[in-house]
C-alpha cells in the first residue's frame, strides 16, 4: 500500500474504529484500544492530506463518518414525531453538522500545519471536534464523544482532571508529537508522556469513597441502613417506568399505561424516602389536564412523609405564555410543587422547532412540540443535599453538570424519557451519565421513563440498590420497578468543573488567532509591490 492510499483510507478507518469503541460495540480495554486508533487514524489522514478540497474530506468522512454509525438509530427514535422519511431526513442532518464541523477543522489544521507546532494544532483540532456541534447555538447536537470508550478502564478517573475531550486532545497530541520528534527521547516522550499524565493526576485529588460504589449486601439488614439524611450517606429512590416503543403517538394507550402505572406504584414506594420519578410521562399541560393532575397528585403523596424533602418529577408548565419541559420538586401537604429546572438544551425538530412556533400555546395540542427553552438552572435543596438537575438529552452537554457542579450541586439527577430509543441508543444514554459522575466526581441518580433507572457513584460506577420493588398490574405483569440506593456524599469539585467550560474556547482561540495573523499577512503582502 503507498503512502498516497493509507492517507486516503485513513479518515474511513477512524470512522470505523470510532463506531466500535461506542457502546453497545465493545467496552472495556477493546473499547479503549479502538479509540485509541481511531484518533490515530484521524491524526493521519489530516497530516496526509495534500490539499484544501483533501483536508476537508479528511476531517468530514472521520467524524461525519463516526457519527453515521453511532447514530443508527436516530431516524426510528424521530418517527414517531416526524415520520420515517423525517427521521431520516434529521438523522442525515445531524450527520452532515458532524461532518461539516469535522471538514472545517481539517481545513484549518491544513492551513496551520507549518504555523502551530503539530502536538498543539492537533489537540486543538480535536478538542474543536469534541465541543464545537454541541455549542452551535438553536442546534447543539453534541459529537459523539470518545469518553465511553474509558469505562470499566482506571483510565476513567482522568476525566476528573482534563474533563472528558482532554482524552482525545492528549491522544491527538501523542499521535502527532511521536513522528514530528527529530530525537529517540523526544519521540518516547511524546509516546509515554500524555498517558503517564493522564492516568497519573488522578492520583493528587482526594480519594473517591468506595462504600457505595460496591455490592451492598452488607447494607440489606434494616439496621445497617442509615436513616434518610443521616451520616455520610442517605437513601433516594428511583423510578424505572416501563414503556413499550409501541405505544408512541397513540394518545389513549399513553394515558392508560399512566394510569395503571399511578394505580400500582403505591405499594413498591419506601416509607420516607425521597424519590426522583422521570421526565413528564404525558406532554399535556399541568392545570389543563386531569391526567397530567392525578400525576401530580400521586408524585405529591409519594414526597409527603419525606421530612420535607418531597419527591421529583417532571411536567410540562406553562409560564408567562410560555410552554417549558420542566422539573418540580413536591413538598408537605399544604406545599405546592416548585419549578427547579426547565429544560435548556431541546432536541431540534422534536422539542423546539421554528416552523411550529417554539412556547406558543396554540401548539400545546400537538405532542413534544413547541417547547421554550430554559435558561440555567441552580442547585436547590433536597433533603440533605444541594443538588442538580438534568432533563434527558442535557446530560450530553458536559458544561451543564459542570456549571452545576461549580454552583455546589454534591448530587445530579437526571430525569429522561428513553421510550423512543433503541437498545443501541439507550445503552449510549447511560453510558454517558457514567462518565459525567466520574468527569465531576458527583453521585447521579437517574430516573427513566421507557429506559433503565440507576444510580452512579461518583467514581462511575453503577451501584446496587439496597432495594428493588417491582411494579405490578393486577395481573402480576410488570409495569416497571422502584429502586432505593444508598448515595454517597460527593468529594470536592475536581479540576475539570473548570477545565470543562475552557477547553472549547481555548482550543478555538489556538486556532482562530493564527488563522487571522495568517490572513492578515497574506492580504499584506497581496499588497506589497516592491519598487
Amino acid at each position: 500500500m503507498t503512502g498516497a492510499t493509507r492517507d486516503r483510507l485513513a479518515p474511513f478507518a477512524a470512522a470505523l474504529c470510532t463506531a466500535l469503541a461506542a457502546p453497545p460495540a465493545t467496552s472495556g480495554w477493546a473499547a479503549l484500544l479502538l479509540s485509541v486508533l481511531a484518533v490515530g487514524f484521524w491524526t493521519l489522514g489530516l497530516h496526509g492530506a495534500t490539499s484544501d478540497r483533501g483536508a476537508f474530506m479528511a476531517g468530514g468522512v472521520a467524524v461525519g463518518g463516526a457519527s453515521l454509525f453511532i447514530l443508527h438509530w436516530t431516524p426510528m427514535a424521530a418517527a414517531p414525531y416526524l415520520g420515517l422519511w423525517g427521521g431520516v431526513l434529521g438523522w442525515l442532518a445531524i450527520v452532515g453538522l458532524h461532518g461539516v464541523v469535522g471538514g472545517a477543522v481539517g481545513l484549518v489544521v491544513r492551513r496551520l500545519r507549518h504555523t502551530v507546532p503539530k502536538p498543539l494544532l492537533m489537540g486543538a483540532a480535536w478538542g474543536m471536534v469534541d465541543w464545537a456541534p454541541g455549542a452551535i447555538p438553536w442546534v447543539g447536537i453534541p459529537w459523539p464523544s470518545l469518553a465511553w470508550a474509558l469505562l470499566d478502564t482506571p483510565l476513567l478517573a482522568g476525566t476528573a482532571v482534563f474533563g472528558a475531550s482532554g482524552f482525545g486532545v492528549l491522544a491527538a497530541m501523542a499521535w502527532s508529537g511521536l513522528p514530528s520528534s527529530p530525537s529517540m527521547g523526544g519521540r518516547i516522550f511524546w509516546a509515554v508522556g500524555p498517558l503517564l499524565l493522564w492516568a497519573g493526576a488522578p492520583l493528587l485529588l482526594p480519594a473517591v469513597d468506595p462504600s457505595a460504589s460496591r455490592d451492598h449486601a452488607h447494607l440489606e439488614s434494616a439496621a445497617s441502613v442509615p436513616a434518610p439524611g443521616e451520616g455520610a450517606h442517605a437513601e433516594r429512590a428511583t423510578i424505572t417506568w416501563d414503556r413499550d416503543r409501541a405505544l408512541l403517538g397513540d394518545d389513549a394507550a399513553i394515558r392508560a399505561s399512566v394510569s395503571a402505572f399511578l394505580e400500582n406504584i403505591a405499594p413498591a414506594l419506601p416509607e420516607g424516602v425521597p424519590s426522583l420519578w422521570p421526565e413528564a410521562p404525558l406532554v399535556s399541560l399541568l392545570g389543563q389536564d386531569p391526567d397530567v393532575l392525578s400525576y401530580l397528585q400521586t408524585v405529591q403523596q409519594a414526597g409527603e412523609n419525606t421530612s420535607g424533602a418531597g419527591a421529583v418529577a417532571g411536567v410540562h408548565a406553562l409560564v408567562g405564555g410560555r410552554r417549558f419541559n420542566t422539573l418540580v420538586r413536591t413538598g408537605g401537604r399544604d406545599e405546592a410543587p416548585v419549578g427547579v429546572h426547565r429544560k435548556r438544551y431541546l432536541v431540534p425538530g422534536i422539542e423546539r422547532t421554528h416552523l411550529s412556533g417554539a412556547g406558543r400555546p396554540a401548539v400545546d395540542r400537538r405532542p413534544g412540540r413547541g417547547l421554550a427553552p430554559g435558561a440555567g438552572a441552580l442547585p436547590f435543596p433536597w433533603g440533605d443535599r444541594d443538588v442538580g438537575a438534568l432533563l434527558c438529552f442535557e446530560i450530553l452537554h458536559p458544561g451543564e453538570a459542570a456549571r452545576l457542579r461549580r454552583r455546589g450541586a454534591t448530587l445530579l439527577l437526571q430525569a429522561t424519557h428513553d421510550a423512543m430509543l433503541s437498545s443501541a441508543g439507550r445503552r449510549q444514554h447511560e453510558a454517558m451519565v457514567r462518565v459525567r459522575a466520574a468527569e465531576f466526581r458527583l453521585p447521579i441518580l437517574r430516573a427513566a421513563l421507557g429506559g433503565e433507572g440507576m444510580a452512579v457513584g461518583a467514581d462511575g460506577r453503577r451501584l446496587d440498590p439496597i432495594r428493588s420493588t417491582p411494579v405490578l398490574d393486577g395481573v402480576g405483569r410488570s409495569l416497571g420497578r422502584v429502586d432505593t440506593f444508598v448515595l454517597p456524599q460527593a468529594p470536592d469539585s475536581p479540576p475539570s468543573a473548570w477545565v470543562v467550560p475552557l477547553t472549547g474556547p481555548l482550543a478555538l482561540a489556538i486556532l482562530l488567532f493564527p488563522m487571522a495573523a495568517e490572513w492578515r499577512r497574506r492580504r499584506w503582502l497581496r499588497g506589497f509591490t516592491p519598487s
